[in-house]
Order: C-alpha cells, then structure tokens, then sequence
C-alpha cells in the first residue's frame, strides 16, 4: 500500500456529495462484474494478473477491509480533542535481531510482505497496513461466503465511510495515522471513496473480459471437434 494514488488530489476537490455519488457508481460497476463472474469465476484468478492481485473474490473483500480500516481511522480522529492532529513519524527503517544476528525490519517483520511486481517496496508502516489489509480480507470472505454476501458487505462499509466523513468534515484538512500513512483525511477518504474503488472494478471487469474469452473459446473447440466428428463418420 503506497498511499494515495497520484489523481488522488483531483478526487479530493470534490465535495462529500460528490464522492459519495461517483462512489455509488464503482460499487454498481463492482457488484455488476462480481455477480457476473458467479460464485465459480470469483474464485478464477484470471490469466497473465498480475503478481499479489489475487482472485476477484479476495479483490472485493480487500477492497472492504480497507472501507473498514479507513472508517476506524477517521472514526479515531473524529474522537481525537479538536485541533489535535496525530500525525507520527513512521517508525526507523529496521531494528536489530541480537538472536538472528542480522536486521530485521521495524514491527516483527511485517514489512516483507511479497509487494507486486514493479513496485517499489513499502515504507515499514505501509508494509504492516498492507498485511494487516489481507489479513482482514481473509476474515470478510469467511464473514461474508457468498458473492452477495460479499457486496452487502462493501456497500455498508462504502456507507459507513461516507457517514463517518460527513460527521468529521470540519476536520478533513487535519492529518492523521490512516491506513496510508500519515496523510490528510481528505485524501484518504477520496481514495477510499473513489480511487480504490475504480482500481477493483477495473480488476474485476478485466477478470470477467478474460472469463467470456475463455468461454468463447472453449466452445469454438467444441464446435470444431463436433464439426470434425461429424465429418469423420461421414466419410465412414
């Protein structure tokens, strides 16, 4: 996890309004792909994903891990004395392991966490948000089984979010520990909101683009088989 996307500035222009209204629209687009896909398909990690994307069905459920995480981290900084910012520094790159002889990283070695190919490494704090992400998208999918299950799920985080920042909106512009770092809570709600959203309805469209591709052709091998078959005992 490696903070908020480089849009992610224009997002958080927009009104609360507005981001909950383009939110609305991701989670139709999510929930369109996901109920296409079926129980089956959102299993499929689909051909050529990349590296550390995972399943759809572990799409969806991280994206609703990270709607909680987000929603806890304004929750604590909505109860946090006003004025109050708890921005804190991360934490040093590595500490010493005096049994293992050698260093290891900051917070019981969270930070190794496989990130995906062609990214940079995170930072230590990022590496334990990012494992604490999966962890707690490991629990939905148990918590929530079933496709529809799954996006019941994401719209009631996607509407805890938006409830939680309407009730600190007279504190957005504070920096606090989020889920991203130490960053605006502005910007971390537009990525939640808007940015990580679009990222799982691509994921998820593009799972379902590779599914009805290999269903089509499958059933043009089958059709050329029938059609050599067919041939064959005629020439018997």
């Amino acid at each position: 996890m490696q903070g908020p996307a480089p849009g992610a500035q224009a997002f958080a222009a927009l009104s609360l309004p507005e981001l909950e209204e383009a939110g609305g629209e991701l989670m139709r687009r999510i929930a369109v792909a996901l109920r296409a896909l079926g129980e089956a398909g959102a299993d499929h990690v689909p051909p050529g994903e990349r590296a550390g994307g995972g399943a759809p069905r572990l799409r969806a459920a991280r994206l609703a891990a990270l709607l909680e995480l987000a929603a806890a981290a304004l929750a604590a900084a909505e109860a946090a004395p006003p004025g109050v910012e708890g921005a804190a520094a991360d934490p040093p790159p590595a500490e010493h392991d005096r049994h293992a002889g050698a260093p290891q990283p900051a917070g019981g070695g969270a930070a190794s966490v496989a990130q995906p190919v062609g990214e940079p490494a995170a930072r230590p704090r990022e590496a334990r948000a990012e494992a604490q992400a999966r962890a707690l998208a490991a629990g939905v999918m148990y918590a929530a089984p079933t496709v529809d299950a799954l996006l019941a799920r994401i719209e009631q985080d996607r509407r805890l979010l938006a409830s939680l920042a309407r009730a600190a909106e007279a504190r957005l512009a504070e920096r606090h520990p989020t889920p991203l770092g130490a960053i605006e809570l502005r910007a971390l709600v537009a990525e939640m909101a808007i940015a990580e959203p679009a990222r799982t309805a691509q994921a998820l469209e593009h799972a379902l683009a590779a599914q009805r591709e290999a269903e089509r052709a499958a059933a043009e091998a089958a059709g050329e088989a029938g059609a050599g078959a067919e041939a064959e005992a005629g020439r018997g």
